[in-house]
């Protein structure tokens, strides 16, 4: 019929590369939301690591913190869970520093995945939380 007319292969060509660029955008994007997944679900294994060393340090007393936890640097270990490994790096200090006798030590907890290259997924979790001893202070009374 008159008047009408197809697309030309120059203008289907000129399509089909605007697509291609899309597509590639898309592409990166998906990788990009793949990567950030698989390093949220370490962090998160960290986590939970983290907060299972600090509950079985909770069971410890006071005064025997240091026969679980070295003073001068820590401990460190490398653990399993859920099929992955972490470096596990317990230490603590005194507050006041080195007294004769501390009524206060602030536990330092750090896990970090190993094994993966990429930045987002070898991020280092740390919790810091701090013990007080039974014994009554100066300021009591």
């Amino acid at each position: 019929m008159k008047g009408e007319r197809g697309f030309t292969l120059l203008e289907t060509s000129i399509a089909l590369l605007i697509l291609a660029v899309v597509g590639l955008g898309v592409s990166s994007l998906f990788f990009y939301a793949i990567t950030n997944n698989s390093g949220a679900g370490d962090r998160a294994a960290a986590m939970a690591l983290a907060q299972q060393q600090l509950e079985q340090l909770s069971s410890v007393s006071f005064d025997n913190l240091e026969a679980t936890v070295t003073a001068t640097g820590g401990t460190s270990k490398t653990v399993t869970n859920a099929g992955r490994q972490y470096q596990v790096t317990t230490s603590f200090t005194y507050s006041p520093v080195a007294p004769a006798t501390p009524t206060l030590k602030t536990i330092t907890i750090t896990v970090t995945p190993l094994g993966r290259s990429t930045a987002l997924s070898t991020s280092t979790v740390t919790i810091i939380t701090q013990r007080a001893s039974l014994k009554t202070g100066p300021y009591s009374g």
